[in-house]
């Protein structure tokens, strides 16, 4: 597993030399030396079964490596939560932003090893395991500290706290919007999760009724009750960019309360489905004599770049299929004589 941390620049749209002037239909998107169409609100639907190695895919871990083991045997994500260790996180960048005004949802499977709450004597309350969706740049900062329920903004997450008195074991949600305000379900679902129990958990959210809901299975049957984070007309909203799993450091917490954890795992059957306000390609000028266009690629999807000077007889310039999400950058070959478009296709 690498540890890589850069993320590409998006091109700034203010600063991009287009009008959007040019129509399309179905999921063809036209583009011009001066024009540039947005596509429409397209879901976009990742399955993870970790049938090979997930680096393949574009995940990428930032902090200790060592706690997020591909296990080839069993082809599940072998999964170490450790508060005594920094923030660590094994997580997939998203192709675009999301925000509370994007439909989302997140599922996966998990099959806990064991789970100890207290392990440190100065920490001896109880410290959450984690999963959800975050803000890059907020999360890998020195001062994102889980514990203290203010410092963690763009968030959406599951969480399990193990029992620890007088802590009873609680499995929640919580929404934290980009000024920090802290929405949960009411922690109605307070009950254990069991070692060698295969759970499903699934989390969606509505952006027609700001709800969050979360919903669980154990070995198949229904496993407490469905929770609602109903986010309020105050919600100052969120912005969040990547999508894993997240082992806490125990760093910060106030003392009467502090805990820690130390827990293992199995994660298998990840899916997380997004529908993007308006995902975007956009072309940038780069010099008098050079152009580039650039998309948001989707895993499994066989683009099609073509050209036209004319508008109905269109010829094919370059072919491009990706494996994960990434952001692809074609060059625009210098143009001389009439006015030049182009158009980019995606196709079975």
């Amino acid at each position: 597993m690498r540890e890589n941390t850069q993320t590409a620049p998006l091109p700034n749209l203010e600063r991009s030399w287009f009008k959007p002037v040019l129509g399309y239909s179905n999921r063809w998107i036209g583009l011009g030396l001066t024009v540039l169409s947005l596509s429409p609100s397209i879901a976009t639907n990742f399955k993870e079964t970790f049938s090979s190695h997930p680096d393949l895919r574009g995940w990428q871990v930032k902090g200790r490596t060592e706690l997020f083991t591909w296990n080839e045997v069993q082809q599940s994500l072998q999964v170490t939560w450790d508060s005594s260790h920094p923030n660590s996180f094994f997580y997939l960048p998203l192709p675009f932003i999301l925000t509370e005004k994007s439909d989302f949802s997140f599922s996966f499977d998990l099959v806990l090893d064991e789970v100890r709450a207290g392990i440190s004597v100065e920490k001896p309350s109880t410290f959450e395991i984690a999963f959800g969706l975050f803000h890059q740049e907020h999360a890998f900062g020195p001062n994102y500290i889980r514990g203290t329920g203010r410092h963690t903004p763009n968030l959406v997450e599951w969480n399990y706290f193990p029992d620890a008195d007088p802590i009873t074991p609680t499995v929640t949600a919580a929404v934290i919007s980009d000024l920090n305000q802290f929405v949960t379900d009411g922690f109605v679902n307070q009950i254990e999760m069991l070692p060698r129990v295969l759970y499903h958990i699934s989390a969606v959210f509505q952006t027609r009724d700001r709800i969050l809901t979360l919903n669980m299975t154990a070995d198949g049957q229904s496993f407490g009750q469905s929770a609602h984070v109903v986010l309020p007309k105050q919600f100052a909203g969120f912005t969040i960019d990547a999508f894993g799993i997240t082992s806490y450091s125990d760093d910060g917490q106030p003392s009467p309360y502090a805990g820690s954890i130390f827990a293992q795992g199995k994660l298998d059957n990840l899916e997380l489905r997004i529908t993007p306000v308006r995902p975007k390609i956009q072309m940038v000028r780069i010099n008098s004599e050079t152009s580039q266009v650039s998309f948001l690629a989707e895993p499994g999807e066989h683009y099609v770049i073509e050209s036209s000077t004319d508008l109905n007889q269109w010829r094919e310039l370059d072919t491009f299929t990706s494996d994960h999400f990434q952001r692809y950058i074609w060059m625009i070959p210098v143009q001389t004589g009439s006015i030049c478009f182009y158009r980019i296709a995606v196709k079975p």
